[in-house]
């Protein structure tokens, strides 16, 4: 969806419709006295009563407006009022625009808003037509969207001094993007937009070509080697953040059925006087560019133990090549910010942000795969806030058994001592003779036994889907340059 050209911010009080003409012009108000008005309905949807009336179902009920000729008003606002009932954690309520025939923008999307609310519509060029689109996902019935009372107004052009120009938006108004509660990216009451705060650092990094997992149980996975970059440190922290980000990483980004996008990465940043950084950020989207936040982890006794206090707050961009990542601290929401909601979708398997745990009670069947993966020296940021963390980089490898093929370079093994137990996860792709990536993730909690948990992503379609939807459990044994990690049934 198109959201550089648009721009919608819900007038939450009366007072700021003085600056609309005392007497704007109604350009579309349906009534429904006499059938649909020309929209057009999806799923369990209904138009009776004066308004409309969405309900939730296998499939997401929508309605949607014919094209509303505007050419001859300026100052256009869209108000209507609606009411949801019983949406649970991860359904929502949508209202959406198109302008000039482009794609559908969100102007809200909603789990428990009910009333009126209203938006100047704005855009970069002339408007010449608009259309709205009312839609909800939900899966019960009992579930219910209901829109009435809409109302497009606008000041005709020919009015003349009689109108008053409507105020544009005031600088620092800004859109909060509300994370879905499968994946809060521990900010479930909204990620602000980060340039409210203060600028921490900046770096451009390398990307290499995307490993397309294709769909899978979650959605479409996508995975981007990341190489390392210089960051470029702003006056902020003491001492403020330089050195460089280290390659060697991937971006893991999970592209939903609702064009939302849930992200994660993991960086390890040497800093000019060589202290060793631990950086993952959780993101979501729902456009083109990720808003994330960072969570960091810096040796207790460095000069950069601040980065272990406060919230940080960043932008992840991706043009070509290259990958543009800025980090803010001290990024607030303020009274007037228009908040998106990112939904997960109820047809997928919701993906989580900490490991499984692995039941003692389990134990290795039949063997499944032996993998030989390389692996770089240990790295060791030591003691910071969650324990003392140590990164073990994969450079690559091979594997053999029921599928055979290579372990692709990039990932790691990222193992946190706390209390004196030891937990990992690695992050790594594999990719069988056929060429079909696999995401794998590997968890291990060795304070409640010696066995760690595989876990296998690979396409619906593929050959290897069998492996989403069946239960594994491993062993690592180390060597020189490699560990061997053993893949059984679960018993």
């Amino acid at each position: 969806m198109k959201y550089q050209k648009l721009f919608f911010l819900p007038l939450l009080t009366n007072t700021l419709l003085l600056s609309l003409s005392a007497e704007a012009d109604v350009v579309y108000q349906p009534s429904f006295s006499n059938g649909n008005d020309g929209f057009s309905l999806e799923g369990r949807s209904s138009i009776n009563g004066g308004g409309i009336r969405l309900q939730g179902g296998s499939t997401i009920a929508r309605v949607q407006s014919p094209v509303i000729e505007v050419s001859d008003y300026q100052h256009l606002v869209l108000s209507y009022n609606r009411a949801t009932n019983r949406l649970d954690p991860g359904e929502a309520a949508a209202a959406q625009i198109s302008v000039n025939g482009e794609d559908f923008a969100t102007l809200e999307s909603v789990r428990d808003e009910n009333g009126k609310v209203t938006f100047p519509i704005t855009h970069s060029a002339d408007i010449n037509t608009v259309a709205l689109r009312f839609s909800l996902n939900a899966s019960s019935f009992f579930e219910s969207y209901n829109v009435s009372d809409i109302t497009l107004e606008g000041d005709a052009e020919n009015c003349g001094e009689e109108c008053d120009p409507v105020e544009p938006p005031e600088p620092g108004n800004h859109t909060v993007i509300v994370p879905d509660s499968s994946w809060t990216c521990s900010a479930p009451e909204g990620i602000p937009d980060p340039t409210t705060g203060t600028l921490v650092f900046k770096t451009t990094l390398s990307a290499g070509n995307v490993r397309d997992i294709g769909i899978t149980p979650y959605g479409q996975r996508k995975v981007t080697p990341v190489n390392g970059g210089q960051i470029q440190a702003a006056d902020f922290g003491s001492p403020p953040l330089s050195g460089d980000v280290q390659d060697n990483a991937l971006d893991v980004d999970l592209h939903l059925p609702s064009g939302a996008v849930e992200h994660e990465s993991r960086y390890v940043i040497t800093t000019s006087d060589r202290t060793l950084i631990y950086m993952r950020n959780c993101g979501v989207a729902d456009a083109d560019n990720i808003r994330f936040v960072a969570d960091f982890e810096a040796p207790d006794n460095s000069r950069y133990a601040w980065l272990n206090n406060g919230r940080y707050i960043g932008v992840r961009k991706v043009n070509g090549k290259s990958i543009d990542l800025e980090v803010y601290t001290d990024a607030s929401t303020r009274p007037n910010d228009r908040r998106v909601q990112v939904l997960a979708d109820n047809d997928v398997r919701q993906q989580t942000w900490e490991c499984p745990t692995l039941s003692p009670a389990v134990s290795p069947g039949d063997s499944v795969m032996t993998l030989r993966v390389g692996i770089s020296g240990f790295q060791s940021v030591g003691d910071s806030k969650y324990g003392s963390r140590r990164i073990i980089g994969i450079t690559g490898g091979s594997f053999s058994g029921t599928i055979n093929g290579n372990v692709n370079p990039g990932g790691a093994d990222y193992q946190l001592t706390r209390n004196g137990e030891l937990s990992l996860e690695a992050r790594y792709t594999i990719e069988p003779e056929n060429g079909e990536p696999i995401l794998v993730r590997n968890c291990g909690d060795y304070g409640s036994g010696d066995l760690t948990w595989p876990l296998f992503e690979a396409a619906t379609d593929s050959e290897y889907n069998w492996l989403n939807d069946t239960d594994f459990v491993g062993t690592i044994t180390p060597g020189l340059g490699r560990v061997t990690i053993e893949v059984y049934d679960r018993q």
